[in-house]
């Protein structure tokens, strides 16, 4: 009779009276019913009657409240786990039941609610659900689809029960099982590409409601985009990810399954996924434990041996898909920690680590090992595009989930590495030439890079974490600490040579071809727009990633010439290379040079600053100047132009306690009319000065050149570069970052700040509702973040969004990616070392030779100028040539090259053809005299007169 009244229940019409079966089960349902069949088929029965006596809201809502009828059918659900002698079966058998497919509207919208509210009432416990986990019957009944279900309503189970009272070895559970449901629930890879574009780094603490009555985010129920925001909403509540840390610190198997949550977070939930990040770095002793964990990993090779995971990686070979789900959750989340611990800390600390009070829990040297590691990242690149593609398994397909996941690990990697590089280009603790000896050929090919008015435009984004960028900010501080050895960064035995026709130019754009592992695109973001085009093998699309992302494994002055290839080509293309035609001409006073240049010099009068400039100057008493300009008078011009215009007192830049140069925050309020046309304008003529190889003795902060020419997605504003910006700012940060929590608390500082604009003062906010939120010991770092992020970067964003779009008018910033802020500041300004006269000498040619005495005339001259002091040599080569600096390459790339003319008239002073780089030296009689009228002339100062 029992079995009969089971069995009817689900063909009970609405109509129909199902109360007898439902008493008949009541009366005779026994305890001893622990059979997984029987138990499913009852569950079965129970909730089909439901679904076929009860409709759902449309549209669909969570039903907190139900009707006694409806009610008095769920409450048989939990009849069996009252009366069976084995509750847990019972338990389990209920939530796999839960699973099928036509039930999954009813276990969201009333169900789950239902089930929460057991919980609530005491009738079923967390514990109970986390026992009836172990059994084993869930894990192999569910299938991959049902996993975004099933952890919904885990989440939400948790979201109402008490954490506190769940033994340790429970919670340790509860993390594995989260860690293996989240790894098949992601939204599309649209979807999280869209939501990592658009989201905020600044975190929230505030409590997150567990309220099963509201609907997380708005997402439509039963959707994959609810079931990721009910999961990532409950899994950064305050108290489970407190106790998550603590699980995942006490055992391997919770790192890997913490790593798994934090890589769904970071996947789904940004800013979730940072609030974790905090609580992580507040456990000093995880990160070297993730470590440990990461290169722990092994594979298993021939013969029985095993090898390194990270080591295969490295070597760009082939790894399956659960060695790959093994290795990316714990890396990348390994980055994203090392990132921010590395923004909070100065090279000091960096030297020190391991030590004392840093928060940084590596020594030098294990910083130095990590770096190694990463910088073999380079085989990221193979996995991507192999040449060798039959080394790889004919099966492989690839996703774009999969590609995703490449993409983003590749950018970690590079991102880190980069700032390993700066850090080391300062302190140097790696090996001289280690960066760039990988043994790796990486030949560019500059058509690749579209130049020309086609030129390509990216899109900006906010900050993301990468592998990449670890290892950046590793070489960031080598850069500093020196803690590698000499050559550490470029010694990974690969030869890495770029043909530059790759970087596409003119109106044609690159294409590629399907190959396995072609994550590198979504990289490159490139537009197959041209099918006639042929697309760039395998070899050509890894270099130019490499390039992108990590190109400090190039050496600094192959990129130069590179770059420098990159401008040839694109004159040509754009037809600038001939100064006699098509060359603005503009008339400028001296006494208001900059206010005549930027209106002559605006984008409605000069729209192309690539073409030619011809400049007609008048002297301060009203007079045209008697040079005429071949090329000379405009590079003079352009010098001037740039000093007057970053003079700090005009108010456009303001200077560092080093005298660095950066955007004056003031500038809006001193400008408040156009001052992003004013920035736009220099950011113009600045790449004005670099496409036209030409130097200027300017010298711009670090964390300013980080931002403005760099990639400003990686840039990574450290406590480093607080020491020059403001020397008392970084003191106070440093005592902050490290005194006791008693003082913290006693500073009472809040998550704002306030800001003097010339007089009115304004309280702003470091991240929402900041001046709410105590500054406490356990989010200090996050403080420092926001206070150094507030300063250095968000303050002066106005300001560098103008200058680099005037950069983009003239160049693809994507050029100038190819360099380190510290590399940019040489291509601006050049070297600051004393002149190799010696090298000038071989390049220079001597005309109008008459006799033997004017050649030993022309060696008395070389002699002369080489007893000059370093400031008078800087002065002569600024009178011949217009700038007081070297090429960069040496005085081989001194276009065209220095000549001097004999002048058989020794009465007149020496002149120079700075358009010609030709000096005209007057035969005089003696040393004195030829000493006399040099320091005479290059001391004059009298402008274009003299040329």
């Amino acid at each position: 009779m029992l079995t009969f009244a089971i069995n009817i229940l689900p063909y009970v019409s609405r109509d129909g009276n199902y109360v007898p079966a439902l008493r008949c089960i009541q009366v005779y349902l026994p305890s001893d019913s622990n059979s997984s069949s029987w138990l499913r088929n009852y569950y079965h029965s129970i909730i089909t009657l439901f679904i076929n006596q009860f409709d759902l809201s449309q549209p669909l809502r969570i039903e907190e409240w139900l009707p006694p009828r409806a009610d008095t059918i769920l409450r048989f659900l939990i009849l069996p786990v009252n009366r069976c002698t084995s509750r847990h079966l019972a338990i389990g058998m209920l939530l796999v039941t839960l699973m099928e497919p036509p039930f999954e509207k009813y276990v969201v919208c009333v169900i789950t609610p239902f089930i929460c509210q057991l919980i609530h009432k005491g009738e079923l416990s967390l514990s109970e659900v986390i026992q009836s986990l172990c059994e084993g019957t869930i894990s192999t009944v569910i299938s991959m689809k049902q996993a975004p279900l099933f952890t919904h309503l885990l989440a939400m189970i948790v979201s109402v029960s008490p954490l506190e009272s769940l033994p340790l070895n429970e919670k340790v559970l509860l993390l594995g099982y989260f860690a293996n449901l989240v790894e098949h629930v992601s939204r599309p890879v649209t979807q999280q590409r869209r939501r990592s574009l658009n989201s905020d780094s600044d975190t929230d603490d505030e409590n997150i409601e567990t309220a099963i009555s509201t609907n997380v985010g708005g997402a439509p129920l039963a959707t994959i985009e609810y079931y990721v925001e009910t999961a990532t909403a409950v899994l950064t509540d305050c108290a489970l990810r407190k106790w998550f840390v603590v699980s995942a610190i006490s055992s391997e198997d919770g790192v890997r399954a913490l790593s798994s949550l934090c890589y769904f977070l970071r996947q789904n939930a940004p800013e979730a996924f940072l609030s974790l990040l905090c609580s992580l770095l507040a456990h000093k002793e995880f990160l070297p434990r993730l470590w440990q964990y990461v290169v722990s990993l092994n594979i298993r090779a021939g013969f029985g041996a095993t090898r390194s995971l990270i080591s295969v990686l490295e070597q760009g070979e082939y790894i399956s898909d659960s060695d790959e789900n093994a290795l990316i959750p714990p890396l990348s989340l390994f980055t994203a920690l090392l990132s921010n611990i590395l923004r909070t800390i100065d090279d000091d600390d960096l030297a020190n680590g391991g030590h004392g009070s840093t928060i940084l829990p590596f020594t030098l040297g294990q910083i130095a090992s990590i770096a190694t590691h990463f910088r073999l990242t380079l085989g990221l690149i193979d996995v991507a595009y192999p040449v060798n593609v039959s080394a790889f398994p004919t099966n492989v397909t690839e996703s774009p989930d999969k590609r995703s996941k490449w993409a983003d690990l590749f950018k970690n990697v590079a991102s880190i590495t980069k700032v390993l590089y700066e850090r080391d280009s300062r302190l140097h603790f790696m090996s001289n030439g280690f960066w760039s000896s990988h043994n790796r050929q990486v030949v560019m090919n500059t058509s690749l890079w579209r130049t020309g008015k086609g030129r390509r435009r990216t899109r900006e984004r906010p900050f993301q974490f990468n592998v990449a960028s670890i290892t950046k900010v590793l070489y960031e501080r080598d850069s500093r600490l020196h803690f590698m050895s000499n050559g550490f960064w470029s010694s990974h035995n690969r030869q890495v040579v770029m043909n530059t026709s790759l970087w596409r130019t003119g109106k044609g754009r690159r294409r590629t071809r399907e190959r396995p592992f072609q994550f590198v695109r979504l990289l490159l973001r490139e537009n197959e727009d041209n099918a006639n085009e042929e697309p760039p093998t395998a070899a050509e699309l890894r270099n130019i990633s490499i390039l992108q992302s990590i190109p400090f494994v190039i050496p600094f002055m192959h990129r130069v010439q590179m770059f420098t290839e990159l401008i040839n080509q694109d004159r040509r293309q754009s037809g600038t290379d001939n100064y006699v035609h098509d060359a603005y001409h503009v008339v400028v006073h001296r006494s208001t040079l900059y206010e005549d240049a930027f209106w002559n010099l605006s984008p409605v009068k000069v729209p192309d600053m690539r073409r030619p400039i011809r400049v007609q100057m008048v002297n301060w008493v009203g007079l045209d100047e008697a040079g005429i300009d071949g090329g000379g008078i405009f590079r003079e011009f352009l010098a001037e132009l740039i000093q007057t215009a970053l003079d700090p007192s005009r108010g456009f830049f303001a200077t560092t306690h080093d005298h660095l140069l950066y955007p004056n925050p003031l500038a809006p309020f001193l400008y408040p009319s156009n001052f992003q046309d004013h920035f736009y304008f220099i950011g113009r003529i600045i790449a004005k000065l670099i496409y036209e190889g030409q130097l200027a003795e300017i010298r711009f902060a670090d964390f300013f050149l980080a931002q403005w020419l760099g990639s400003s997605g990686d840039s990574l504003l450290d406590l480093e570069y607080v020491k020059s910006y403001d020397p008392l700012v970084y003191n106070n940060l440093k005592f902050l970052k490290c005194c006791p929590p008693e003082e913290v608390d006693a500073l009472e500082l809040d998550f704002s700040v306030l800001i003097d604009n010339l007089g009115a003062t304004e309280r702003v906010d470091l991240k929402k509702h900041g001046s709410e939120v105590k500054v406490t010991a356990d989010n200090r770092a996050e403080y420092i973040v926001l206070y150094v992020n507030y300063f250095l970067s968000k303050r002066l964003s106005p300001m560098i969004a103008s200058m680099r779009a005037g950069v983009r008018a003239v160049l693809d910033p994507d050029w100038l990616r190819m360099f380190s802020s510290n590399e940019i500041s040489i291509l601006i300004g050049g070297i600051d070392a004393e002149i190799d006269f010696d090298d000038l000498k071989k390049f220079t040619t001597i005309h109008n030779i008459k006799s033997d005495h004017d050649r030993l005339y022309a060696d008395l001259f070389w002699a002369v100028i080489n007893e000059f002091s370093p400031p008078n040599k800087k002065k002569l080569l600024k009178f011949i040539t217009g700038c007081s600096r070297p090429p960069l390459i040496g005085f081989k790339a001194l276009t065209p090259p220095m000549g001097i003319q004999l002048v058989h008239e020794p009465d007149k002073l020496p002149t120079a053809a700075t358009c010609m780089n030709l000096l005209k030296l007057p035969v005089y009689v003696d040393t004195e005299t030829l000493k006399r009228k040099l320091m005479l002339a290059i001391n004059s100062a009298a402008g274009f007169e003299l040329s």
